[in-house]
């Protein structure tokens, strides 16, 4: 009996947990949509306006999922501590999601993937007026700091930094103390 009156008192924390989770898998679905866009149109590199746009795009999300969250479990209320808790784990679930999608990217989906990214690489080293004995010593270092691995995980930890910082944001836009009255 006191097991069972544990695991009801523990409910709520579950149900905020799936919220979470449901909430960062559909904005890593989103990511990972573009990302597979960009694959399939033959864009490795990635523009600058566009990472722009998935850092509006994480605010958009999270300040989205943040409100929902404020309005429907939380009465309208909600302080940026809170706010900011909420989203940052949002943005954690949808990192780790990613970086579990990159990684099949890169080992399962398009093995040749790092050589296509080494091969552009080396055609930006060209274009900058590089001989081939200096493109060849920039690729193999270039090779030692970007090997698949790393890709991945610096993948995770980039959008980690990227959804912490979101997360502030959405946070601040999101909040709405609980108004003060007189007892």
């Amino acid at each position: 009996m006191i097991i069972l009156n544990k695991c009801i008192m523990k409910r709520p924390l579950f149900l905020k947990f799936l919220g979470i989770l449901n909430d960062g898998l559909i904005l890593a679905f989103v990511f990972i949509t573009i990302s597979l866009t960009l694959y399939i149109v033959d864009i490795y590199k990635t523009p600058p306006w566009l990472t722009f746009l998935f850092l509006v795009l994480l605010i958009i999300g999270l300040s989205l999922f943040t409100k929902d969250f404020r309005n429907n479990k939380l009465n309208g209320y909600i302080s940026y501590s809170k706010a900011f808790n909420y989203s940052f784990l949002v943005s954690m679930i949808a990192s780790v999601t990613y970086g579990v999608y990159f990684f099949l990217l890169i080992f399962v989906i398009d093995p040749n993937y790092c050589e296509t990214i080494y091969a552009i690489a080396a055609e930006s080293y060209y274009d900058l007026g590089m001989n081939d004995y200096e493109v060849e010593t920039a690729l193999s270092l270039f090779k030692r700091i970007q090997s698949p691995l790393v890709m991945v995980l610096s993948s995770i930890v980039g959008f980690m930094i990227m959804g912490t910082v979101s997360a502030f944001i959405a946070a601040f836009v999101v909040k709405k103390n609980e108004p003060l009255t007189k007892s």
